[in-house]
């Protein structure tokens, strides 16, 4: 039985890797295409369901499988085991929750999958750069995202010119359960972009990765001819941004790219302190003086404020503190946790969830204050590997990124949507994995 088992392996360790590098691959380049592809090839074929839940069963499959590979070569090091435990610890009391709190197989089985496939992504690029020790495994895949994200930016100005109904044309409805356009409190006059993504917020946390990248690239090439390419694609990636009229992702990105310039001029920044500081100031007084001019007006009211008297619906500002209240009173209430599903986005097919509007309490609602400790502790652990290592423009680029993707947590589910997830962890995973080849 041993030797059979023993063969079994072999083959898997023989044959499975490349394939396994295509898929994950795959991955990385379909999911800010999932949505888009989703709901407009399942017109033709049918099955929308399957085409939702395929890509995440394709994930754990995938997962599962690098992570035996990696044992069984043998190429585990510390810091892989020491994520391979607080992951197994934070899937469990998942699981545990799961059926203690008896929640509805399909919500809570979907809950599970949202909550960990962030770190599937992590533990699938770590696992890709102990399999394939490629010095441009990273610069490969840091290109491809580039150009998925440049793509997804095009798509989404062109969706700012044509019809605001064009996505229905594509399958995109709310009965198949994705709007087809978005608007600044549903007024016509102010639309949002969202690119191939599920809506403008998730559009602007994907881009923040892009935008960081593109800013450490322009500076790095300043002096050389590439600098005009990096230019204009900043340029595209910013202008997408802003077409999102999204406040959250928006100050996000200004936030790590502030942060970025800081790390990356330090000592520029020493010499001309008291003139960068003034102008700050005064940029902000000037911002704030001209908010406080136009306050009033149908623009800033709309843009800025979100607080038109004439929406007609609740106002975003009050809704989000609402929210976070109830979050914060439903964590007091049970510390432990209310289970995996009631709080967050799959929280919405249920008739009491909660949509806290806020990533940290959803995972404080649903799997009580361990189960936050836990997450924070992988996030901490990522983190600080990487700003040890900040020297290197790639682990910077993905320490200040992820210090704006945890300030859009803050605000809305950030790391629930696929695209964002698996652009940040499985890079990160391969910068994690390369520090100990290096």
């Amino acid at each position: 039985m041993t030797s059979f088992f023993t063969r079994r392996l072999t083959v898997l360790d023989k044959n499975t890797p490349k394939a396994l590098y295509l898929l994950a691959l795959a991955l990385f380049i379909y999911m800010p295409f999932h949505v888009f592809l989703s709901q407009w090839l399942s017109v033709y074929t049918g099955g929308l369901d399957v085409w939702k839940v395929a890509k995440d069963g394709l994930t754990i499959v995938v997962t599962i499988l690098f992570i035996a590979l990696v044992y069984l070569r043998r190429l585990d090091t510390k810091l892989f085991n020491r994520l391979m435990i607080l992951i197994t610890g934070y899937f469990l009391l998942h699981v545990a929750l799961f059926f203690a709190t008896n929640q509805p197989y399909e919500t809570g089985f979907l809950a599970i999958v949202y909550n960990l496939r962030i770190f599937a992504y992590l533990m699938i690029g770590y696992s890709l750069v102990l399999l394939f020790p490629r010095k441009k495994l990273f610069s490969r895949l840091s290109r491809i995202l580039l150009v998925v994200s440049t793509i997804v930016c095009v798509f989404a100005l062109l969706q700012r010119l044509l019809p605001s109904d064009i996505l229905t044309f594509f399958g995109y409805s709310i009965d198949r359960g994705v709007k087809p356009n978005f608007f600044i409190d549903d007024k016509p006059d102010f639309p949002r972009v969202f690119g191939t993504l599920r809506d403008p917020n998730s559009f602007g946390a994907f881009l923040i990765l892009p935008i960081v990248f593109l800013v450490s690239r322009l500076w790095q090439n300043w002096r050389s001819d590439k600098r005009l390419v990096y230019g204009g694609l900043s340029l595209v990636h910013l202008l997408a941004l802003l077409l999102t009229f999204s406040r959250s992702t928006l100050l996000a990105t200004i936030l790590a790219v502030a942060v970025y310039a800081l790390l990356a001029n330090a000592s520029t920044l020493r010499k001309h302190k008291k003139k960068i500081i003034t102008a700050g100031l005064g940029f902000l007084l000037l911002s704030g003086g001209v908010i406080g001019l136009t306050r009033e007006s149908y623009v800033t009211q709309n843009i800025v404020l979100h607080a038109d008297e004439s929406t007609v619906l609740e106002d975003p500002n009050e809704l989000r503190v609402g929210l976070f209240k109830k979050g914060v009173d439903g964590v007091l209430e049970k510390p432990l946790g209310h289970g995996p599903g009631t709080a967050g986005l799959v929280s919405t097919r249920l008739p009491d969830g909660l949509l806290t509007e806020n990533y940290y309490l959803q995972i404080a609602y649903e799997v009580g204050v361990f189960g936050l400790a836990i997450f924070m502790a992988i996030i901490v652990m990522i983190f600080k590997k990487l700003w040890q290592d900040r020297k290197s423009s790639i682990s910077m680029v993905l320490a200040v990124s992820l210090i704006g993707l945890l300030f859009a947590n803050l605000l809305f589910h950030t790391f629930s949507n696929e695209a964002v997830s698996i652009s940040w962890f499985l890079l990160a995973g391969l910068a994690l994995g390369s520090k100990k080849l290096a």
